[in-house]
């Protein structure tokens, strides 16, 4: 173990930057005037403006996805709840057009996340690189005594966490597992919108690449940043204080009173794996994951194992488009249901995801307490079957993720 605080390098950059205002879906009119006009009618300063617009989009995911339905365990009784969301019709499967969003939408986002704990972590989103309406990009937040290490920035992260209520200026510690566009594609997004509304420093760990991933502020978007300077009037938080340190292999250090720790785990690129502890708790992020023997490991008597799903049983296709069959043969049906007593998991180098039995497997062999599944494959989750069979090999709490679902040990 090293402690890599005493190495991070600091990412000073040339002052450059900028981005636009978003469209909040209103496409008749250029976007100046839409934001003239909406300040003009609701008496908005540019900042309102923008957390308003934040909220319309975290509003329009709610109305598109339904109310949340509501976590299955191994402590509850099971129900199937795919038919409450309201997300996907056999009506609008078949091309029937669907209503589109209000101009005023009539939720506002809260002003305010109340935590259900002092240490807690949330599935911010819970979907996989297919776009799936009801499931944001993946990222995890895990929270202590109001300090927060956002864990992956996927598609619509910035969404969900103004729809929760969660001030972005406050996320000042991002954690990166693996460098996948699903897992990162929502960073540009949140870092420019919490630098706005006053973020001013910021420590981002992650694999080999995340340095790179900032630095497209500067090479790609450098008037986008100069542009906003009007608002922030400063760089701290997007060119200054912003403390960049990639990693590789075990690692321990701390942050806001939390130890964190990291090891490898197995998938098609290099993922690792974060381990919180703090007042005798912790959590454990998987990232992207097959059988990993070093996840087994961090994850040791862990309170909560957020992890990657693996094969979880499925029901319909719910992705853009139609389900094609993988080259060469059909497309398979539920996996065959393994035999506890003879079942061997076995690490597979480059595997991207392990199965529905090595992801139980894992949880057993580290004594985990709760297991809360996300990164779901792009269809309907068949909870009550996937339920039956993670039984099987694993007695611990089975919590299915879902979007801005938070868990406490």
């Amino acid at each position: 173990m090293q402690d890599i605080l005493s190495g991070r390098r600091n990412n000073n950059i040339a002052c450059k930057i900028c981005t636009t205002y978003g469209r909040v879906g209103l496409t008749t009119l250029p976007k100046g005037k839409i934001m003239k006009t909406t300040q003009k009618t609701y008496g908005m300063s540019r900042r309102n403006f923008m957390t308003f617009a934040g909220g319309a989009m975290g509003f329009a995911t709610i109305a598109a996805t339904g109310v949340p339905i509501g976590c299955a365990s191994s402590k509850s009784k099971v129900e199937d709840t795919s038919q409450q969301s309201g997300a996907v019709t056999p009506a609008n499967q078949e091309g029937m057009s669907v209503n589109p969003y209000p101009v005023n939408p009539s939720r506002i986002s809260p002003k305010s996340y109340e935590h259900k704990g002092d240490f807690t972590v949330m599935t911010v989103g819970t979907g996989c690189p297919d776009t799936i309406v009801g499931r944001s990009g993946p990222s995890t937040l895990v929270q202590y005594k109001g300090n927060y290490f956002l864990v992956d920035i996927g598609a619509g992260t910035t969404f969900r966490l103004v729809e929760a209520g969660i001030h972005l200026d406050r996320i000042k510690n991002i954690l990166i597992t693996h460098m996948h566009t699903d897992h990162t594609d929502g960073y540009s997004k949140f870092m420019v919108e919490s630098w706005t509304l006053g973020r001013r420093d910021t420590d981002i760990f992650g694999v080999k690449g995340v340095n790179a991933l900032h630095n497209i502020f500067a090479t790609v978007f450098p008037e986008d940043i100069k542009y906003r300077l009007g608002k922030t009037a400063t760089v701290d938080g997007m060119y200054e204080k912003v403390n960049i340190t990639e990693l590789e292999g075990a690692n321990t250090f701390t942050l806001d009173g939390v130890e964190i720790r990291t090891l490898p785990t197995i998938h098609a690129v290099y993922n690792l794996a974060y381990r919180f502890d703090v007042d005798g708790n912790s959590i454990v992020v998987s990232g992207d994951t097959s059988y990993s023997e070093n996840l087994i490991t961090l994850s040791k008597n862990a309170d909560i194992l957020v992890v990657d799903s693996g094969r979880v049983v499925n029901k319909r296709y719910m992705g853009p488009g139609e389900m094609k069959p993988p080259p060469g043969g059909k497309q398979s049906g539920p996996p065959a249901a393994a035999n506890p007593a003879t079942y061997v998991p076995k690490e597979v180098q480059g595997k991207s995801h392990a199965s529905l039995e090595d992801v139980a497997i894992m949880a057993a062999k580290a004594n985990v307490k709760k297991i809360v599944l996300t990164h779901y494959p792009p269809f309907e989750v068949d909870i009550e079957t996937t339920l039956k069979q993670y039984k099987r090999f694993y007695n611990g709490e089975v919590i299915f993720g879902q979007d801005l679902l938070e868990v406490k040990p």
